[in-house]
């Protein structure tokens, strides 16, 4: 069994056009920046393609990894079979995903039982600037962004 992971990834958008057969993924990601934890993520995709030899069907399934180590299920173990070119290709509607804390969280990729693959994505808590006081002088450059604006 020989098997290639050619894309693992975690985007807003994977669209492929029958007449080309050309996927266009949009947005991309590895971090996530939150005010607060817990947060949630809205809907996103998962997108895998694997070129397989050798094998008729792949079972393949993704769980998620916390900062903590704790695991659970993101797609269930799914049996896809190869094109004629040996090109298995998945694209997963994941409804939201719920972080409970920062740090990084790991996507594994398993194929027929074994992890072929990891997409890393690191939460993120947004730091809030401080307030300025009533009594704090601005400066020329917090007026209209440049220093010359006397």
């Amino acid at each position: 069994m020989t098997i290639t992971v050619q894309s693992f990834l975690v985007c807003d958008s994977a669209t492929v056009h029958e007449g080309s057969r050309l996927t266009d993924l949009s947005q991309i990601f590895d971090s996530i920046t939150a005010s607060n934890f817990p947060m949630t993520r809205q809907e996103f995709i998962i997108y895998i393609r694997l070129l397989v030899f050798d094998e008729t069907h792949v079972s393949i399934a993704v769980r998620l990894v916390s900062p903590t180590l704790e695991e659970r299920r993101l797609l269930n173990p799914y049996s896809a079979r190869p094109d004629p070119n040996g090109k298995v290709t998945i694209r997963c509607r994941v409804p939201g995903l719920t972080l409970p804390e920062p740090g990084i969280y790991t996507l594994q990729l398993r194929v027929n039982g074994r992890v072929c693959s990891e997409y890393h994505i690191t939460a993120i808590k947004r730091r809030t600037p401080p307030a300025k006081s009533a009594n704090q002088t601005l400066r020329p450059h917090d007026v209209d962004g440049s220093a010359d604006a006397l």
